[in-house]
């Protein structure tokens, strides 16, 4: 399917994947920080294991 977009739609789905990215150094900083509330899984939106 990607194969089928021109340059311009590529460079759109390419930004909008950066943007919906999550920044890993930020996630260590949280778990260094709120590493024993979870804080950092939060951020992944791994809420399931965060509560846990």
């Amino acid at each position: 399917m990607k194969s089928r977009l021109d340059a311009r739609q590529l460079m759109i789905v390419d930004s909008e994947v950066r943007n919906q990215g999550k920044n890993m150094i930020l996630a260590y900083v949280l778990w260094y920080f709120l590493g024993i509330l979870g804080g950092h899984r939060f951020y992944m939106k791994k809420t399931g294991s965060a509560i846990a």
